[in-house]
């Protein structure tokens, strides 16, 4: 998976994208001994190289072509959480597929349906009954 965060240093671009999946022999040949191969790391828009962790200290590097450059820990991290989580994508189906998946209609909201009912606290006839503790209001005379 690949991410890409969208923040700005203050003065230069510093873009970190990383892919987990990303074919990193074809930016070395030599790897720092005990390291883990994470995927690969491209640095603004074309520097690009093997992403590894070390063995030592365990800091993220940019391998490419022997030579190691040490990267912001904290956006190789950032950016290593983000492309681990899951992406959503849902899967679609027809409208009268879902139509099908659907739980049959109660005969309430059929008739709701069907008067435009939609319930709540109308007014007296209209489904609403008053509570046995609600004092029910008398008509004034005058």
């Amino acid at each position: 998976m690949r991410y890409t965060p969208k923040r700005r240093g203050r003065f230069i671009d510093t873009r970190i994208s990383v892919d987990t999946g990303g074919d990193w022999k074809a930016h070395t040949g030599t790897l720092p001994k005990g390291c883990a191969v994470v995927g690969t790391v491209t640095l603004g828009e074309s520097d690009t190289g093997a992403l590894v962790r070390l063995a030592g200290s365990k800091n993220y590097v940019k391998v490419n072509g022997g030579k190691i450059a040490m990267l912001n820990q904290q956006k190789i991290s950032t950016a290593l959480q983000m492309a681990q989580r899951p992406s959503f994508a849902p899967e679609m189906v027809s409208v009268e597929e879902w139509e099908r998946s659907q739980p049959p209609r109660t005969d309430e909201a059929e008739e709701r349906q069907r008067t435009g009912y939609a319930g709540g606290m109308g007014a007296v006839g209209a489904g609403f009954s008053p509570s046995p503790l609600m004092p029910i209001p008398q008509k004034l005379s005058g």
